[in-house]
């Protein structure tokens, strides 16, 4: 990520929560992968499943990682 002048994901992260955005993560993975809410990063608003995640951003542009 250096070598290519690529922000780190942290910094990315950081850098959106400036500019208004907010974060989401998927309640169906974290059940998956076994992650508790307070094992997520601080810059995340939400954890959502898919319905209340299309309610609350249904009229926002999306970027979808």
């Amino acid at each position: 990520m250096e070598q290519g002048h690529i922000e780190p994901i942290s910094k990315l992260f950081t850098m959106a929560k400036e500019l208004g955005g907010k974060i989401y993560v998927c309640v169906s993975s974290m059940t998956l992968l076994n992650i508790a809410r307070d094992e997520l990063i601080d810059e995340v608003d939400e954890s959502a499943g898919v319905p209340n995640f299309l309610m609350n951003t249904e009229d926002d542009q999306i970027l979808f990682i």
